[in-house]
């Protein structure tokens, strides 16, 4: 059995690389690199081996951005099966839209955003989820609030596979005189 060990850099950039022979004709071989810069990082991770339980195996992070703009992808591929994801987000707390998508296969990917919007007294969200499974095809729910406690209308949205249910709720006046409607209708489209 052979073994041997190569490292260079420091904890912030390095590269490593490991090897290990069992057997004359047969070698196990791994690398690692990792990079940290301001705002930015990247690494991989790979492994091949004479097995064919796991010949080959690469996982790759890239992350840019800071905390109110940011992208960041992942990959995997085991025995040529590859995953990816990605997740992307830009804005502050009060007015930001995330998204991600999730390929578990090559011809599958499932996708999701969240939208958000807050200014003065009105908040305006959006959260929705699509995939090729036909359990989950589609997952969206909307929710809009405008005015202050004395006089607002709101309104939300469900939409579970192109089934619909929507609610509004409508309130004008004070605690001693006031007028409020709610209003709750299922709806299938189409």
């Amino acid at each position: 059995m052979t073994a041997s060990l190569n490292h260079q850099g420091s904890w912030r950039n390095f590269q490593t690389s490991l090897s290990i022979s069992p057997k004359q004709s047969e070698a196990i071989n791994s690398k690692v690199e990792f990079s940290l810069r301001r705002n930015k990082v990247n690494a991989l991770v790979t492994l091949t081996t004479p097995y064919e339980q796991l010949k080959t195996f690469e996982a790759t992070l890239n992350h840019q951005g800071g905390i109110t703009s940011f992208n960041t992808e992942t990959t995997v591929n085991y025995n040529e099966k590859k995953m990816a994801a990605s997740l992307n987000h830009q804005g502050s707390w009060r007015n930001f839209q995330t998204s991600f998508n999730i390929s578990p296969k090559h011809y599958e990917t499932i996708n999701g955003k969240v939208e958000f919007s807050l200014s003065g007294n009105d908040v305006n969200a959006l959260a929705s989820l699509t995939t090729p499974y036909e359990p989950l095809k589609l997952f969206e729910v909307t929710f809009n609030h405008r005015g202050e406690i004395t006089s607002f209308n709101t309104d939300a949205t469900v939409n579970y596979n192109e089934k619909k249910m929507t609610a509004s709720l409508n309130h004008q006046g004070s605690w001693r005189n006031f007028q409020t409607s709610l209003n709750i209708s299922p709806k299938q489209s189409e």
